[in-house]
């Protein structure tokens, strides 16, 4: 009778009580449906308790002696209770189920012309070309520069990495690391230059290295220098790649420096002419073989002053202040230890360290006030007067003398300045023996910048239009004391 009893009572909560769950469960899968997760929930929840506490009541009162079959149906909607509530809880129902807020956007290839499909797929099958072939260019240029590194560089390279940072600690120069120095081209009050091969593309460089104090003013100077380096690109102007700076811990560069002065056996000893707690400013640019200043002095004579050659040259150094000048810029140091050789007969003009912007008022360019700074041996007469003033044709002055000193052998300083001065003044010098040269110096170098043409027009004067055939090798300098002595004085 007990458990006909039980039976009887688990039975009746079943037809009324776990019916009236089910439906419950039901409307909670079609809530769920609906995306109302939080409505859900409580639902859920809240039936679900309600099935447990059933269950535990009936258990007792049959003093859990029998499995009854409402106990079984129970768990059975227990059981389903609790799915339900792990796919509400794990499952994103808005994203799986609902309908999204938004209607997503289908091709009504019904509604639309045969022709405008075409044209579609067409642009679709020339996207998906040019994406093919960016891709191909990126695997190729990968699998070049992977070739190259081969097994005996790639030790080499883990090898540095390892003694910087064992050697020093925790700090890692990326000059140290990425860089092996094979000589100091020259050292000045401004820093120094080395020579150096990227450990990784095997080129090489020229490096050049600024020391300054950390809150120096300095460092927005330079700093102008590499964004101006960095907007230019013409093959006259000496090639910038990239910029960086180094705060290395106190004393830490002095034992790197030691290192390097070692390994390439050099007594440079003024290298570590700097502050212990200095910041270093590295300038990364193409390497170029000798100036022009060390031509000059190598080549004294007047046979080695060709005159189509030096116009070639000159030409070349009016093209590149032309464009300094198509910028809006001014470089304000010309002179020929500016100005290098990276191959045969190919100039390229430096150091912008002073360059400044020309001021443009209503398309007329404004002479500026500013402040003496430059090579005063080769510097415009408005820039050596009591109060400076510059404009483009300051540039076009110095380009004046620079030809002068192309064309006529000035191996005595003092000559040179003496010559240099009387074009200042406005006085004659009979040093020409080519009279149209005379005549074109003397355009340039008139007193009055407004007499003076622009570069522009120079490139295309009839004096510079003759361009002869070079030898090969006459005048040309393969001293390498010429590179590190060209490379200290452009600092």
């Amino acid at each position: 009778m007990l458990e006909w009893r039980i039976f009887k009572h688990t039975l009746c909560s079943f037809n009324a009580k776990e019916i009236l769950a089910f439906i419950e469960f039901s409307t909670c899968v079609l809530v769920i449906f609906s995306s109302f997760k939080i409505a859900t929930m409580i639902m859920l929840v809240i039936t679900t308790l309600y099935l447990v506490v059933e269950w535990i009541y009936l258990l007792i009162e049959s003093g859990c002696t029998y499995i009854s079959i409402g106990i079984v149906g129970m768990f059975m909607i227990f059981i389903l209770h609790t799915v339900s509530i792990c796919i509400v809880v794990f499952t994103d129902i808005n994203y799986v189920w609902c309908k999204p807020t938004q209607p997503i956007k289908t091709l009504n290839t019904r509604s639309r012309s045969p022709a405008s499909l075409e044209e579609e797929n067409r642009t679709l099958r020339e996207a998906l070309t040019r994406l093919s072939q960016e891709k191909t260019k990126c695997d190729e240029e990968i699998s070049r520069l992977s070739s190259r590194i081969t097994g005996f560089q790639l030790d080499k390279i883990l090898q540095t990495l390892f003694q910087s940072s064992s050697s020093t600690g925790d700090y890692r120069s990326k000059f140290g690391t990425e860089f092996d120095v094979s000589r100091i081209l020259g050292i000045g009050g401004g820093g120094c230059v080395f020579e150096a091969k990227n450990v990784l593309d095997e080129w090489r460089y020229a490096v050049k290295r600024i020391a300054v104090d950390p809150n120096d003013a300095k460092i927005k100077k330079l700093l102008r220098e590499v964004r101006t380096m960095a907007q230019l690109d013409h093959p006259n102007i000496i090639r910038y790649n990239s910029t960086w700076i180094e705060e290395p811990p106190e004393e830490w560069q002095y034992d790197a420096d030691d290192e390097i002065l070692a390994k390439i056996k050099s007594k440079k000893r003024q290298l570590l002419d700097y502050n212990k707690n200095s910041v270093f400013i590295y300038i990364q640019m193409q390497l170029c073989h000798f100036s022009l200043a060390e031509w000059l002095s190598e080549n004294a004579t007047p046979e080695s002053r060709s005159l189509p050659r030096m116009k070639t040259w000159f030409k070349q150094m009016v093209q590149a202040v032309d464009y300094i000048h198509e910028k809006n810029l001014i470089h304000r140091d010309l002179k020929p230890a500016n100005i290098l050789f990276a191959e045969k007969d190919r100039l390229k003009i430096c150091d912008l360290g002073i360059v400044t912007e020309q001021k443009i008022d209503d398309g007329v360019e404004i002479t500026m006030t500013c402040t003496g700074a430059g090579t005063k041996e080769y510097m415009s007469p408005e820039q050596r007067s009591y109060i400076c003033r510059v404009n483009a044709k300051t540039d076009v002055f110095t380009l004046g003398l620079i030809l002068a000193e192309l064309c006529v052998v000035m191996d005595d300083y003092s000559k040179k300045v003496k010559i240099f001065d009387n074009f200042r003044n406005g006085k004659m010098n009979n040093i020409f023996t080519d009279e149209r040269t005379a005549e074109f110096v003397g355009k340039l170098t008139a007193l009055d910048p407004k007499n003076r043409p622009t570069c522009k027009k120079l490139s295309d004067d009839l004096y510079l239009a003759y361009r002869a055939q070079c030898s090969s090798s006459k005048g040309y300098l393969h001293s390498s004391s010429a590179v590190g002595r060209s490379a200290g004085s452009t600092l």
